[in-house]
């Protein structure tokens, strides 16, 4: 374990990230943000991340719409992580289609 005064979020982008809770929370996970591309159920993933203990957030991958967040889920979870990139790469350029994303969140 480690000893630090810092929030850890630990970001899931792994194949149904609901199998990962209870492993983030033992280690310490202040927020489980679940990749939404790879969970089979985004409200039960909400649930048992706050049955944990710990914070909740849904991320969507650069080629993902919005429309994919459901709404009634949505509403519950304390951020929402937009990828500006693919993911698996360093060094990227931001795309500044991502900025429309967030709009679209917003409202």
């Amino acid at each position: 374990m480690i000893e630090t005064s810092l929030l850890l979020d630990f970001h899931l982008m792994t194949k149904e990230p609901t199998d990962w809770i209870e492993k983030s929370a033992r280690a310490m996970a202040d927020r489980i943000i679940g990749q939404i591309e790879l969970m089979s159920n985004q409200r039960e993933f909400v649930d048992e991340v706050y049955q944990a203990g710990a914070k909740v957030g849904l991320a969507i991958d650069f080629e993902t719409p919005v429309s994919r967040l459901e709404r009634d889920v949505l509403i519950d979870v304390d951020v929402v992580l937009v990828m500006s990139v693919p993911a698996g790469f360093g060094g990227q350029k931001f795309r500044e289609e991502t900025l429309q994303k967030i709009k679209q969140l917003k409202h």
